[in-house]
């Protein structure tokens, strides 16, 4: 059994808290019958995302543009080969959507935020993944694209399944 930070377990506190009432509103239920994950990014980071890491930012590594997480993660992944990863961060405030790299350590590498932040729970997307939802939808977040009808909660979650997604 994995014990987590208190930091980490109140964001899985509310990663379930959303995936719930997501879950069990019949207003949602309709419109996402043909969903794998009817409570979206929050059920889908429940069952597959992981706690990563926070660490300040590197020495070696330049501030991004503020509120720009998706894009200077994208940037940063591919300008390193790091890993690109998204799903709920709590920084001083809230939870909320975000992302961030995941550097060959294993630490969060987030170039957004100008503090660390407390917990961060996401899933690794692909590049290309991301990249084909930008060229597609216009649109930077790829596990709440509401532009591709979130085709991401439609089916099992894995790499080779959102490489399926490619057209």
């Amino acid at each position: 059994m994995i014990l987590l930070s208190k930091h980490d377990a109140f964001l899985s506190d509310y990663l379930t808290m959303m995936s719930d009432m997501m879950n069990n509103s019949s207003a949602l239920k309709p419109a996402r019958s043909e969903f794998h994950y009817v409570g979206g990014m929050y059920q889908l980071l429940r069952e597959h995302g992981r706690f990563w890491q926070p660490a300040p930012l590197r020495s070696d590594v330049k501030a991004g543009v503020i509120k720009q997480c998706f894009d200077n993660a994208y940037k940063l992944a591919k300008r390193r080969g790091w890993r690109y990863v998204e799903g709920i961060a709590h920084g001083v405030v809230i939870p909320m959507h975000h992302a961030w790299c995941v550097d060959d350590n294993g630490n969060v590498v987030d170039n957004t935020w100008r503090e660390v932040g407390e917990s961060y729970c996401g899933v690794e997307i692909p590049t290309a993944y991301v990249a084909y939802v930008r060229r597609t939808t216009g649109l930077w977040a790829s596990l709440d694209n509401w532009r591709n009808r979130h085709e991401i909660y439609k089916q099992p979650f894995s790499h080779d399944a959102l490489l399926s997604l490619i057209k």
